[in-house]
């Protein structure tokens, strides 16, 4: 009974939300898509220079696909960005994290444009969001326009371009989504001016044999793999792909549209990036060889579906991807294709050895279907159905201070949920711990009763660490009863380990809006949103961690 209780309490926050998302990703391996509504929609580049992608719509990020196109802007940022189609912004949020600056517009034809990264918004967009988060006083906000508040004209120029949020340097990120599913589509389907003449290239195959589970990599020389002598396999096998695409303009390594596996000339399986939901974009670890990627930093493209695998993306009508032959030599050919039509082969000789006996693997497997549940004296650790992508061997040692659970090269799909034992002591978080035990990372922790409680995206060795040291705020340009006409007060934020949590900035006690940018860890108030007044005026900074220190700055200023 008490085992229940506490598998009740590990999963009551979680259970109906990624319930209702398993059932989701279930019925994303038959459905097809319903339309609506949705009209004829062709987009326009929203820059005033040549499109040049330095990344492509479907390519494989950590952890995600990437949901649009992300165009460059030579390096510069306060590009005019221009609304691809009349519509009304329909939200308006703004992170020091992933999109930064970001705006929405829907449009009559049943889509949404995005576009991300911005440096700031026109004149009127500027002026309503500015209000919102003096109305919130919060620096960071996610708000929602009605369709009468912000409408916009084909064209207009509705933003700036810029490096805001997770960006790794200046460029437009842009997406279409359909506007009633939040589904991102491709934009290279809607007629977006891009010129392309480059086909795919596939500069490696991996030949996976399913049935000693080892898995051999061939380099790619003029469309044949190992000069063309054939890969020998001991039955049922699996292809995987290294591959890249570029358009013209670009000399990036993009992602692929399509690539094809076809054996003695059927379609075997086939992956598409022309539509993917947000809620199975993780499962793009599944896609790849994880494991493989954890270590080279290269990502192969598996071309058949792991058990925890339900990415609608991957067709595989036969044998989930898995080939199966008679014994002697066959071929496989390697497609991949980009949306131009540009097309790159490469031909594949495998030959098919006896099949050995098979054996039972050893060990305890953890069921990938099922919840998994661990309980000790003071540690408890919680992992939801199908979180692993596949069965998985159990790998567990426990002490006093660190439990290690799993690999790190092992991805999952949900948290880990971990929990630790701990009598209440102050600045105390949960931390992913390296080799030597030392911890190398936070995790967002609370608090319930002598229970310490958080979630990790990653597996590997967990301990508790103390981070009692405050957050510092330094001066850029601030100096007491410095006198400020124009221009903004510039500070240094920063902590030593459990990262910021939150920031506030007051004048006179009346909160003032402070934007903060966590890649040069810069925080800025603009002169202009101070009040012009003789006497000399007080300024205040508080910064939060993660762990419930307080960092405090205070100084006075004129302001003229």
């Amino acid at each position: 009974m008490n085992l229940v209780l506490t598998m009740l309490t590990i999963f009551a926050a979680l259970t109906m939300k990624r319930l209702l998302s398993i059932i989701f990703f279930f019925l994303c391996l038959n459905c097809v898509s319903v339309i609506g509504q949705l009209q004829p929609f062709y987009v326009a580049n929203p820059l005033e220079i040549v499109p040049a992608f330095s990344g492509n719509y479907g390519e494989l990020r950590p952890n995600h696909f990437h949901a649009g196109v992300d165009l460059k802007t030579n390096g510069n940022v306060n590009l005019p960005v221009h609304v691809v189609e009349e519509g009304f912004v329909s939200r308006i949020k703004i992170s020091p994290y992933g999109y930064g600056k970001v705006i929405y517009v829907d449009h009559p034809q049943g889509y949404t444009t995005v576009y991300a990264h911005l440096n700031g918004f026109n004149e009127t967009i500027e002026a309503y969001i500015k209000q919102e988060q003096y109305r919130l006083k919060s620096f960071t906000v996610d708000v929602y326009p009605g369709s009468n508040d912000l409408q916009v004209s084909k064209d207009e120029i509705i933003a700036f371009s810029g490096n805001t949020g997770g960006s790794g340097g200046p460029h437009l990120h842009f997406e279409i989504r359909e506007t009633q599913s939040e589904i991102p589509r491709n934009p290279l389907l809607f007629d977006f001016p891009a010129s392309d003449q480059k086909p795919p290239v596939i500069e490696a195959i991996g030949v996976y044999d399913a049935t000693s589970q080892t898995n051999n990599r061939f380099r790619v020389s003029r469309g044949l793999v190992a000069g063309g002598n054939p890969v020998s396999v001991a039955g049922t096998f699996g292809l995987e792909v290294s591959a890249y695409d570029s358009q013209d303009g670009s000399v990036n390594r993009n992602g692929i549209y399509e690539i094809r596996c076809i054996v003695n000339g059927k379609l075997h399986s086939k992956f598409i990036a022309d539509s993917i939901a947000f809620d199975v974009s993780r499962q793009l670890n599944a896609l790849i060889d994880y494991g493989h990627y954890y270590r080279t930093h290269q990502r192969f493209m598996r071309l058949y579906r792991l058990p925890g695998n339900f990415l609608p993306n991957l067709k595989t009508p036969i044998n989930k991807g898995l080939v199966t032959l008679s014994e002697g030599q066959h071929e496989v050919l390697i497609q991949a294709l980009d949306v131009a039509g540009n097309i790159s082969e490469t031909t594949i000789k495998i030959v098919v050895n006896p099949k050995p006996p098979s054996t039972k693997p050893s060990g305890t497997y953890i069921d990938c279907s099922a919840y998994y549940l661990y309980e000790s004296e003071n540690w408890r650790l919680g992992l939801e159905p199908y979180a692993l992508y596949e069965n998985t061997a159990l790998e567990l040692k426990e002490d006093a201070q660190s439990i290690e659970f799993l690999n790190p090269f092992i991805p999952i799909n949900y948290p880990l949920e971990v929990q630790h034992r701990q009598p209440y002591k102050s600045g105390e978080v949960l931390a992913r711990l390296n080799n030597d035990g030392r911890p190398v990372r936070a995790i967002p922790t609370k608090r319930s009763g002598d229970w310490l409680i958080g979630e990790s995206k990653t597996l590997g060795r967990f301990g508790v660490t103390t981070d009692t040291q405050a957050p510092s705020i330094t001066s850029v340009n601030f100096a007491t009863n410095k006198t400020f006409t124009q221009g903004a007060l510039l500070f240094t934020i920063s902590d030593n380990f459990s990262g910021i949590e939150s920031f506030d900035a007051t004048i006179n006690n009346e909160w003032v809006l402070a934007d903060y940018e966590p890649k040069s860890n810069r925080l800025t108030i603009s002169v202009s949103d101070i009040q012009v007044m003789k006497t000399l005026q007080q300024l205040k900074i508080e910064v939060v961690d993660m762990a419930g220190n307080v960092g405090t700055f205070e100084g006075s200023f004129y302001r003229k």
